[in-house]
């Protein structure tokens, strides 16, 4: 079942308001290539908050296969909130392990809960990172924050 539009609205804009509510350090722009290339171990070249507990993960393209065939795609933005020091050092050292968690769950999602046409249901999604992650750290206390969720036809 699909969640509401004000349900999805309130979700995107409390990940908005999280991401936008301090202005970014010129330290926290990477020196790498262009927008979206990857900098250490996984994270985006740019951090869009001030916080040091906050972990940028490269976005994620899925396809949505229905009847064998492509019927569009699935991009979800997302980062960590790791409030503690050695968690969130872990969760840097593991993130090809987590984002390789990330996209396999998300390709089942994708293949499996997903409707061409209807919203895709974020609070499912943002479920199954959470425990994918947990899964990934083998502990609580990295909790998933979901910028965007977009379904392209």
């Amino acid at each position: 079942m699909a969640p509401s539009r004000p349900a999805l609205i309130v979700c995107l804009a409390v990940a908005a308001a999280l991401a936008a509510s301090a202005p970014c350090r010129a330290s926290d722009h990477g020196s790498g290539g262009g927008h979206g290339s990857p900098q250490g171990s996984g994270t985006a070249s740019r951090k869009p908050t001030f916080s040091d507990s906050y972990l940028v993960i490269e976005p994620f393209v899925v396809s949505v296969i229905q009847n064998g065939r492509v019927q569009g795609s699935l991009l979800i933005e997302l980062g960590l909130d790791v409030k503690d020091g050695a968690l969130r050092d872990k969760a840097d050292h593991l993130m090809p392990r987590l984002r390789d968690a990330y996209v396999t769950a998300l390709s089942r999602f994708a293949a499996t809960r997903i409707e061409v046409g209807v919203a895709p249901n974020v609070e499912a999604l943002s479920r199954l990172l959470q425990m994918r992650t947990d899964e990934a750290l083998g502990a609580p206390g990295a909790q998933v924050l979901l910028a965007q969720v977009v379904l392209h036809r």
